[in-house]
């Protein structure tokens, strides 16, 4: 998929890609961006040495080539201000932008908020199960904060509650993170902050003491222009995520911050559709 063929900045395309960027695949075992990354899953499917070989030393200088540091260049004003968002240990900059660097927040916004209207609702019931949620960027200010703390996605329960925060820092185990240890209003405001590997390394470090000791959240139906459809009521905190139907498969979110006009989008997608 390419700006040859359709714009990278509609919400559909950022909804496979949250960056926004080329290229992008999309294979019987999900989603990939990145052309290094996307080289590399291509290379171990044929499973041929020539393509990427068996030994890391003969894979070594390949990637030394693919993976310079000095293709990472952030200067200490881009973060301050938090144009760039930290996915993993890189940095990426939005393709968004006008002026003298600022972000077109506010027609990001629109257009996020235009295509969530346009989705189907779903029931709460169908919610029930594990999801992994990826951020859509759109000029918010918590855009790349929690891809950068390792955010996993949601968890719904069949009773309606709801674990609203679930994290990832060791492979097969998810902790549950309770929201009101980081009020909203706090979390925004420190969110160039949050985008950075400090902020990562500092939360690993907390996550203990921030851990929930049940669920944190309820699922409940609720209208948002008219339409009503899933949502999720936070317990101890000013949000309610709206949820849409994407696909069989996917949702859309959209987190309403009591008295904020902006609003944060994101993808959910079910595991159990993931194998």
């Amino acid at each position: 998929m390419g700006t040859g063929v359709a714009s990278t900045r509609t919400p559909e395309f950022r909804a496979l890609n949250p960056n926004g960027l080329v290229p992008v695949i999309e294979s019987d075992d999900g989603i990939l961006w990145e052309s290094n990354t996307i080289c590399r899953y291509l290379a171990s499917w044929h499973g041929s040495d020539d393509l990427l070989a068996a030994s890391p030393w003969r894979r070594a200088p390949p990637d030394k080539s693919r993976y310079p540091a000095s293709n990472l260049k952030v200067s200490l004003r881009d973060i301050q201000s938090g144009l760039g968002i930290f996915v993993g240990n890189r940095y990426f900059f939005p393709d968004v932008i006008v002026g003298k660097g600022e972000p077109v927040q506010a027609d990001l916004q629109k257009d996020m908020t235009v295509w969530f209207r346009s989705l189907a609702p779903v029931k709460p019931v169908e919610m029930v199960g594990l999801w992994r949620g990826v951020g859509i960027p759109s000029g918010h200010p918590l855009d790349g904060v929690l891809e950068n703390l390792r955010w996993f996605g949601k968890r719904f329960h069949p009773d309606m509650r709801a674990d609203a925060l679930l994290f990832q820092w060791h492979p097969g185990r998810l902790v549950a993170m309770d929201p009101r240890f980081a009020p909203i209003g706090l979390a925004i405001k420190l969110a160039p902050f949050g985008r950075t590997a400090l902020a990562r390394t500092m939360f690993s470090y907390f996550q203990k003491l921030l851990r929930a000791r049940g669920s944190t959240a309820a699922l409940e139906v609720r209208t948002f222009e008219q339409i009503a459809s899933a949502a999720m009521v936070y317990n101890e905190q000013p949000i309610v995520d709206h949820f849409r139907r994407v696909d069989k498969n996917t949702l859309a979110g959209m987190m309403c911050l009591r008295d904020d006009e902006n609003r944060f989008f994101f993808k959910l997608t079910k595991m159990d559709a993931q194998g």
